[in-house]
């Protein structure tokens, strides 16, 4: 056997004689304000403050998921260590997003319909501001005048509706 095969061997030998780096696991406490969760496996064996994003450092970069209370995940070893984070999920409870300082994602339909209410209103508004006249008396004069002004000299253009796609990432949906 050549030393090419010889370490092949070796290799597959090594990796048979590893521990499980993932395993599955059922979310006790999700701690939605928090960095991490505790997990229970499968033989009942708790896990506490299992990470829920793999990233070292704290803080608000990357994406950070909290599963669902009673949901089953995947949880991952880090290296060789004694720290695990959490690789998958059955079920989602909240994501941030790099902090959240943006607030939730918006409800896209729901939106363009408040606002294409708001446009039907403004342009209601705008056609009888664009079609109004004044009625004229005059008296007190040489001869007593009544009628009708003209209408505005100026017109006022109608509000555009709202389209989905103006405002929509198709990239994040929820």
């Amino acid at each position: 056997m050549s030393q090419y095969e010889q370490d092949i061997l070796k290799g597959i030998r090594a990796l048979g004689k590893q521990d499980d780096s993932s395993f599955i696991a059922v979310v006790e406490n999700n701690y939605p304000d928090k960095d991490y969760v505790d997990v229970k496996d499968l033989a009942g064996t708790l896990y506490p403050d299992v990470r829920k994003r793999a990233a070292i450092e704290s803080g608000t970069d990357g994406i950070i998921i909290t599963p669902v209370k009673g949901s089953t995940v995947i949880v991952t070893r880090i290296g060789k260590g004694d720290e695990f984070f959490i690789s998958m999920f059955s079920a989602v409870d909240r994501v941030v997003i790099d902090g959240g300082e943006y607030g939730g994602l918006i409800k896209i339909q729901e939106q363009i319909n408040k606002l294409n209410a708001l446009v039907k209103t403004v342009n209601t508004l705008i056609q009888q501001y664009n079609a109004h006249t004044h009625q004229v008396a005059t008296t007190g004069s040489a001869s007593a005048q009544t009628g009708t002004a003209s209408a505005t000299t100026m017109t006022a253009q109608k509000a555009q509706e709202f389209k989905r796609e103006d405002y929509e990432n198709e990239k994040v949906k929820h």
